[in-house]
């Protein structure tokens, strides 16, 4: 364990002395993608579609999976310093199904990993061997460590519960039930008793652990086929992407929300991830294979395009992650390969990527998804499938359109989250801060029409049912 944590402080070093960049030099990624001074670099390992990554808490370690069933874990500075970076380490427990999930251990001493067979495994990274395992009546598609105690995880399914487990126990020790599919529950990271979950149903709710039968908070219908949701540090935003919608941002301080346009952002084909890049930028990927980054504005006012897109992926971006101590954004999909983003130029890295002509509407035809063993080179009747379904559920969409009238959309427009009011009251680093909960007939005296908080009620607002 020493050595890991040396690693990390030998990390900064590296950088001056391999690529000469001061400590303190720290280049603004979403800037120099504006400049056209952002290098990338492609890194190859996974035999299939890559499903998942995730940084260590410290940035030390890099741990991916997907369609080749394989949990590997890479360490962040050969993605600088190698010029084809090879795993640090595989996982000897393998899944029998593709991994959609994957999280670290506050102290990096654990990865955690699930899929579509229903099959949760921590694995111990000092040997290598699964430590643990748990199983769901349908797949996992996300995993969330608790912020203060690790030996507390929770796993959102397909079976519309997000399963809260302790490492002390061998079953689940509470559950959240939701109808239809739930494919996110993330802990807050300031206030650890508040989870936001994502439903295909219930669209975006915050749960309260002390009570879980019913959702202490929901965001309303608008935001249903919520895919995924992301707290920022502070735990007072949450950045929500929806299939076959735009993303939002909600301010719980006001209880707004803001809709992120761009006109050629879509989310239709797969399921995806979006997260904070830090206080200033939300990130989220794109079916046309880019990654696209709205600047948070500090108001609510509206948002007609993307801050910058990142352009260099062959198909369908699905997970981008952040590191801050290394500067570095890591995304992934439907292609085999891990690609690092850099504000610097590193090793086998390029500015201007190869990009190829996706599969026409007249070339469609049925693909199969045959790739070959133990290949980590690219597989384009794998892009073209994907291809294929873009077009696919670009069809059903326009039909679907055809068929709606103006009555039956349910969207609020006014930009308020209408419902239950609840507040944070800050009492020190140290303590949880306490929660109320408002009932619907005292909300008109908490809140003015505008949205704006007395000032008696300093802290947050949310949402109301």
């Amino acid at each position: 364990m020493k050595k890991w944590y040396t690693e990390v402080q030998l990390l900064d070093r590296l950088r001056v002395r391999e690529l000469g960049i001061p400590l303190a030099q720290k280049y603004d990624l979403c800037e120099r993608n504006r400049q056209q001074t952002l290098y990338q670099k492609d890194v190859k390992g996974h035999y299939g579609c890559v499903n998942a990554v995730e940084f260590s808490p410290k940035g030390t370690y890099i741990v991916s999976g997907g369609d080749d069933l394989r949990v590997i874990l890479w360490k962040a500075v050969d993605f600088f310093t190698q010029d084809q970076p090879k795993p640090f380490q595989i996982m000897k427990s393998k899944h029998f199904s593709n991994i959609f999930a994957l999280d670290f251990s506050l102290g990096t001493e654990r990865i955690y990993s699930a899929g579509n067979d229903h099959t949760l495994f921590v694995h111990d990274i000092a040997t290598g061997e699964s430590s643990q395992s748990y199983s769901a009546d349908r797949c996992f598609y996300g995993i969330s460590i608790h912020p203060h105690d690790d030996n507390v995880f929770a796993a959102a399914s397909e079976d519309g519960r997000v399963r809260i487990y302790d490492l002390r126990n061998s079953e689940e020790c509470h559950a959240i039930k939701q109808p239809g599919p739930v494919f996110c529950g993330e802990y807050n990271p300031v206030q650890s008793n508040l989870m936001c979950v994502c439903g295909s149903k219930m669209g975006l709710t915050v749960y309260d652990h002390r009570m879980l039968k019913e959702a202490f908070a929901s965001a309303g219908s608008f935001t249903q086929h919520a895919i995924h949701g992301d707290w920022n540090d502070r735990g007072d935003a949450i950045f929500c992407i929806r299939s076959k919608s735009k993303p939002l941002v909600f301010d719980l301080h006001t209880s707004n929300h803001i809709e992120l346009n761009d006109p050629s952002y879509e989310n239709i084909c797969t399921v995806k991830s979006c997260t904070f890049l830090n206080s200033q930028y939300v990130m989220t990927g794109g079916d046309d294979w880019n990654i696209y980054i709205w600047k948070v504005p500090e108001r609510i006012e509206s948002i007609d395009e993307a801050f910058t897109v990142l352009k260099g992926h062959r198909s369908i971006v699905n997970h981008i992650r952040y590191s801050e101590e290394n500067n570095m954004i890591v995304s992934c999909g439907v292609e085999k390969i891990l690609k690092v983003w850099s504000g610097m130029p590193i090793n086998q890295s390029y500015r201007d990527p190869p990009r190829r002509q996706p599969l026409s509407m007249s070339q469609r035809r049925a693909y199969s998804y045959l790739d070959e063993v133990d290949n980590v080179e690219e597989d384009l009747n794998t892009l073209h499938m994907f291809d294929s379904f873009t077009h696919q559920n670009e069809d059903m969409e326009n039909e679907m359109e055809l068929d709606l009238s103006d009555d039956d959309d349910d969207r609020e427009a006014d930009g308020l989250l209408h419902g239950y009011i609840f507040r944070f009251a800050h009492h020190g680093e140290e303590d949880y801060n306490e929660v109320v909960l408002s009932s619907n007939e005292s909300s008109d005296t908490d809140m003015d029409r505008d949205g704006d908080s007395s000032e008696d009620d300093a802290g947050f607002q949310m949402f109301e049912t």
